[in-house]
Formats: structure tokens, C-alpha cells, sequence
């Protein structure tokens, strides 16, 4: 028999039955590509991350679906680096602390906030903004999502964004229309497909350093993500590029508040750095929570 520690964390916020759940096992290179996509596929939930060790970073982290396995998941890497550290296994005290996480897509640079031997929060370094304009059929848009046209903001452009995957950034007149809507998920899919996006990122603007959000994506199976590292980065990074942001100084910090309609309310911190009006850096992380923590048994 082989055993490993396996924990259920939840991301993006520091209570229980809320933010994004993410499975993380600390295993070893023990563990087969198969058996990591069977042990994804048990726990079911959207992703699960694998802790392995590595010669050319501090750790390794290999992020599975119930289905195969993806290149990269924020969710699961601030439960990962969560986990890391309620096992001790950083040996970190009080400060700010650089990671250096292994993944398929490259050197993960990852900066965890120590205050009084307890984690602050994670912070994940993303891709610079990039951005991809998109034909504005709003009628289209509003059979996708089943609402009258008048409740997008169309004083603020649509835009594809991206600063790891590309996302279709909607913008909503308030929260409240937000909440309601129930998208004709078939429909969304196509045309993701067909414009060559991962989901659709709705937000309305609730302050100069606050959002709102909700974010489909049926193209890559996931109906309803409850918490969402990426898109909300990309979504700061083109507000900033638009101005709808405040950047009078070098550095900013912008919370985005999410899974509200799954019952699962968590908050998103977006922290760019600036200069000349120019990012330089940005950066998306959280807080976390351990909801379950166990053994794996295999034989």
C-alpha cells in the first residue's frame, strides 16, 4: 500500500463552504499520469493539483480535470501553496516570500505574505495584458444571455483580454442583473469556440478599486467557475488600459467579488504594478481555508 496526504482547500477566501475548492495531494513521483487522472476524477472537483518535487524550482505542481490534464490553474496553485504551508513544508517566517512553483508553462513565480507566523495571503505572477478586439453584437450577446441589450454598459467597450487565457470581458450594469442572468449555455459555447475564447467574464464597476463579477465557461466544460484567478487579473489589466481605473500611483490593488449566485462568495486581489501609466507588473492571488484533510490509500 502507498499513502499521501490529500487536502480539499477552498481558494480565494479564508471561510470554509466558500470560494473555489481545489483537491491537493503532496505526493511524490511515485504517482503515475494515470493514477493522477483517476484520483482527479474520484474527488470531481474542477481541478486537482499534484505536489512533486523538482531540480530547477522549489516545487513541482501538476493540475489535472476530471477529464486530462491542463497546464495551469490559479485556484489550485494558491490551494497548493496553502497546503504547502499549514504541512510546514516552506519553513517561512515573517515577511514576503518568493516561490518558485514548475509548471508546465514555466517558472511560476508565486509571493506568499507572512504577518505573526500566519499567511496573509498568495500572490500568483501572471502574463502582461494582451488584448484582441471582438465584433459588438449586442443582441447576440443578449440571447446568450438572456437579457434585455439594455443592461449591458455600452459606454465601456467589449473586449477579449488576456493575461494567461483569453476571455470575453462583459460588462453589466449593476450586480443585481448580474446575479439573475441564466445563460443559454450551448449557444455560449459555440460561440466561444467560434472566437476562439475560454469563458465569458462578466463585471460591473461597484468603486474605482472594486468589481463584481461572474465568469462562464462552457467551451472548456466548466459551466460556472465560482472564483476566478486569470480572468479577474485580465479584466484589471484592460480597465487600467482604458482608464477606468485610478493609476495615479505606482502601484494598485484592485478586489474583485465572485461566486455569489453558486453560494460560494469569495474575493480576487489584483495587484498591479505601474509606471507612466504603463503595467509592469501584475500579479492575482487570495486567501485560503482547508476544508478537508485526509489520506489517500493506493495500492
Amino acid at each position: 500500500m502507498r499513502y499521501y496526504k490529500i487536502k480539499i482547500v477552498n481558494a480565494f477566501t479564508d471561510s470554509r463552504f466558500c470560494g473555489n475548492p481545489a483537491g491537493v495531494v503532496l505526493g511524490d513521483e511515485e504517482l503515475s499520469e494515470g493514477e493522477m487522472k483517476k484520483i482527479a476524477r474520484e474527488l470531481g472537483y474542477s481541478e486537482t493539483a499534484f505536489i512533486l518535487n523538482s531540480n530547477r524550482a522549489d516545487f513541482k505542481i501538476k493540475y489535472f480535470t476530471p477529464q486530462e490534464e491542463i497546464d495551469l490553474c490559479g485556484h489550485a496553485t494558491i490551494a497548493s501553496l496553502y497546503a504547502l504551508f499549514e504541512e510546514g513544508a516552506l519553513g517561512l517566517g515573517d515577511g514576503i516570500a518568493n516561490i518558485r512553483l514548475d509548471t508546465k508553462v514555466g517558472i511560476l513565480n508565486t509571493y506568499l505574505e507572512i504577518r505573526n507566523g500566519g499567511l496573509e495571503k498568495i500572490m500568483m505572477e501572471q502574463a502582461l495584458p494582451q488584448f484582441r478586439d471582438i465584433d459588438a453584437d449586442y443582441d447576440k450577446l443578449a440571447d446568450i444571455l438572456n437579457i434585455d441589450k439594455k443592461y449591458f454598459r455600452m459606454d465601456i467597450p467589449l473586449k477579449i483580454a488576456y493575461t494567461g487565457l483569453w476571455d470575453l470581458m462583459v460588462p453589466i450594469i449593476n450586480r443585481e442583473i448580474i446575479d439573475g442572468i441564466v445563460p443559454d449555455f450551448e449557444k455560449m459555447r459555440k460561440y466561444s469556440e467560434e472566437n476562439d475564447i475560454v469563458s465569458f467574464h462578466l463585471y460591473s464597476i461597484g468603486g474605482n478599486k472594486f468589481l463584481y463579477t461572474r465568469n462562464f465557461a462552457p467551451a472548456v466544460g466548466i459551466n460556472e467557475d465560482p472564483v476566478t484567478g486569470t480572468s479577474n487579473c485580465a479584466l484589471v489589466g484592460y480597465l487600467l488600459s482604458i482608464g477606468l481605473l485610478d493609476f495615479t500611483a505606482d502601484k494598485i490593488l484592485v478586489v474583485a467579488e465572485q461566486g455569489h449566485a453558486l453560494q460560494r462568495p469569495g474575493r480576487v486581489f489584483v495587484e498591479a504594478i505601474l509606471e507612466h501609466g504603463l503595467i509592469k507588473r501584475i500579479m492575482v492571488g487570495g486567501k485560503a481555508v482547508t476544508f478537508l484533510k485526509g489520506e489517500l490509500i493506493l495500492d
